[in-house]
């Protein structure tokens, strides 16, 4: 696998899925360094929280997306779950793994039988949480899109669209604070996704003529601006 096909693989496989390369997609995340793995010090507690069992601060950068990601596309092709889990990967991303599989409805047995030993506390650590739908997570900060994008990008859920659009509200918040910079990279993913992805472009449609406030409009507006 190349860069080119992991990408799109990575950003379409809710509109093309591939089953059959996901694993070698998970080998060349690895091996290229886009998988870095969670950490492997300390309780689960430090790595993730109450809100939709995933803290802001749990994940290396881009690990948030790919747990997202791989968790539907584990849902949605449960074999998968085995595959991966069964990966002989250093201990981070075999919790990347593990956390993802969790995400995606695995039996506690099943990532016991995979997790090294050194492993087994945390995902006990993951079965005492609840791992709540994506789009009901609180926009706690940028990596919360992150995980809404990841579930988009593999299930097509829009709702996951629905959501980052919300986060636009958090423009209004103290420019440089932690909800402003929030509210800017959901605006720049916004337009950026809007472009290559229809069904983004179609949500914010749809909610444009809804937009009674008049910054908020022009959000939109700019956001649908540009598109082919």
């Amino acid at each position: 696998m190349d860069e080119a096909e992991a990408t799109h693989i990575l950003h379409f496989y809710y509109r093309e899925p591939r089953p059959d390369r996901v694993v070698a997609l998970v080998q060349f995340l690895v091996e290229s360094g886009a998988m870095k793995g969670l950490p492997v010090e300390g309780a689960v507690s430090r790595f993730f929280g109450k809100v939709s069992g995933l803290s802001v601060d749990a994940f290396a950068p881009g690990d948030a997306k790919l747990v997202a990601f791989f968790s539907e596309v584990m849902r949605r092709d449960p074999e998968l779950v085995d595959a991966l889990c069964a990966l002989g990967f250093r201990e981070g991303v075999k919790r990347t793994l593990l956390a993802a599989a969790w995400r995606a409805g695995a039996p506690r047995e099943l990532l016991g039988r995979h997790a090294p030993a050194t492993s087994l506390r945390f995902v006990d650590g993951l079965f005492a949480l609840e791992a709540g739908p994506a789009h009901l997570m609180d926009l706690a900060g940028p990596v919360v899109l992150d995980i809404l994008w990841g579930t988009f990008f593999a299930s097509g859920d829009t709702r996951s669209v629905e959501r980052i659009v919300q986060a636009l509200a958090l423009l209004a918040q103290p420019e440089r604070s932690r909800p402003w910079a929030t509210g800017m990279a959901a605006l720049w993913s916004l337009k950026s996704n809007a472009k290559q992805h229809e069904a983004v472009a179609e949500v914010v449609a749809s909610i444009l003529p809804q937009a009674k406030d008049e910054g908020f409009r022009i959000l939109l507006e700019g956001i649908l601006e540009g598109r082919a």
